[in-house]
């Protein structure tokens, strides 16, 4: 048996859209995306869905459906395109997303650059005001959403034994006693792992792990900001302050109205929400993907990267990575400023030393911005890829990707790549492996 995963970093310019797949025996049996979304242009990310549906015969008329869509966080470059992505393949099953409050959630409404146009606007407060009812609106109710809560434990972790699987597709094999059976099994907790698993005897053997967690960023308490709220517009009470926040008629008000907008970071500021550093602290909230493999022996595996280009790449672009360890993991960071120490430890005790060992594409924190380059886990040897990629727009104004992202993977034997909109500049990760009959 063959089992081959693909991961693939699309063109969308200063955003995120990657996806990746399972397949055994050239048969696709997983697929799912992080994050789709830009603030480059619409066309952008709306010609990587297309080309995606179709190279993946994910399309409205096929049959085959897209398992998990994972949501990092509330910036708009990160969302405002899912709904292409609803319009143009089958049928999305669950979408999974940070459990963060309201009041936080608001946070990214007052601190990032805002859509210039009415509609989009709206449909970005809509997002953040309500995401579980947004996500009904664009992908219907058949689409499961799931939150997951931020991490509070400080274990590895460990995914409970499979009890519940759903299965999803059962492959005719002449080698085998039995056809191949394959499930997915969700386990949530602190933290989500999504479960790809090969009924083996009987009993449902795990293959690959999608473990997704929200590290735990310290706020001011709910009831500081609430009160907060209500001194500032001279509320009767607390209940009041979250309707008001809670209405995303008055939230669109607010974010168009410059004088409006101040007054709400007045109370924000007030209760120590908003301060110097403002950037970092929401992006704390991101929330990260680990794909890499559950598997016994006996598997081997190769591993290999490249450009996904229409045209011959160069040899250093392609990376055949032979010399390279095969390390046949894949990590999406979202925009979270992997330099603070509380996500550093978050991420160690959450994946622990033999995911993170695993890991051979690192998808860079926050387009490759330097105050949240992951320069610890690096410069320790707790992560070690072969490849670190950046998704930053080529004319973005953030001066993303930044010094350390240019300079410093090299010292750690890493290769970078920057993805931008340009279609020649979209990369893909192979992994294949086997097992005897």
């Amino acid at each position: 048996m063959k089992m081959a995963v693909a991961g693939n970093q699309w063109a969308v310019g200063q955003g995120g859209f990657y996806s990746g797949r399972v397949t055994v025996d050239g048969r696709s049996v997983l697929d799912w995306v992080y994050d789709c979304g830009s603030s480059t242009a619409k066309s952008h990310p709306a010609r990587e869905i297309r080309d995606y549906a179709r190279s993946h015969e994910l399309t409205s008329n096929a049959s085959k459906q897209i398992d998990a869509v994972f949501i990092s966080h509330f910036d708009a470059d990160h969302f405002n395109a899912l709904s292409d992505l609803a319009g143009t393949v089958h049928r999305v099953a669950r979408v999974i997303l940070p459990l963060v409050s309201l009041e936080q959630r608001l946070v990214h409404l007052l601190s990032s650059q805002t859509p210039e146009s009415p509609q989009d606007l709206e449909d970005y407060v809509r997002f953040v005001v309500d995401p579980g009812q947004a996500l009904a609106d664009i992908f219907g109710q058949t689409t499961q959403v799931i939150s997951v809560t931020p991490r509070t434990d400080f274990q590895t972790f460990a995914p409970t034994p499979i009890d519940t699987v759903e299965p999803i597709d059962t492959i005719p094999q002449e080698d085998y006693e039995q056809p191949l059976e394959f499930g997915i099994s969700v386990e949530e907790g602190p933290g989500l792992a999504l479960l790809l698993a090969l009924r083996v005897d009987g009993r449902w053997e795990p293959l690959w792990e999608l473990v997704a967690w929200t590290p735990l960023a310290k706020w001011p308490s709910r009831e500081a900001l609430l009160a907060s709220v209500v001194s500032e517009y001279g509320l009767t009470g607390t209940d009041e302050a979250l309707r008001l926040l809670s209405d995303s008629t008055w939230v669109l008000g607010v974010v168009r109205d410059a004088a409006a907008r101040q007054r709400l970071k007045r109370a924000y500021e007030a209760a120590g929400s908003l301060a110097p550093g403002l950037s970092s602290r929401t992006n704390r909230t991101s929330m990260l993907l680990y794909s890499g493999p559950v598997l016994k022996s006996p598997w081997l595996s190769t591993w290999r990267a490249h450009r996904r280009s229409p045209r011959p790449a160069s040899l250093l672009e392609r990376c055949q990575i032979d010399p390279w360890p095969r390390k046949v993991a894949w990590l999406g960071t979202g925009d979270i400023s992997l330099n603070h120490p509380s996500a550093v430890a978050d991420t160690r005790r959450v994946l622990g030393p033999k995911r993170l060992g695993r890991v051979g594409v690192l998808n860079l924190p926050h387009h490759g911005a330097d105050p949240d380059y992951p320069e610890e886990l690096l410069r320790t040897g707790d992560l070690r890829p072969n490849v670190v990629v950046a998704a930053a727009g080529s004319n973005n104004h953030y001066d993303h990707p930044g010094r350390l992202s240019l300079f410093e993977p090299p010292r750690t034997g890493a290769h970078l790549v920057v993805v931008s909109e340009e279609r020649a500049s979209r990369w893909r990760s192979d992994v294949s492996l086997r097992r005897s009959p």
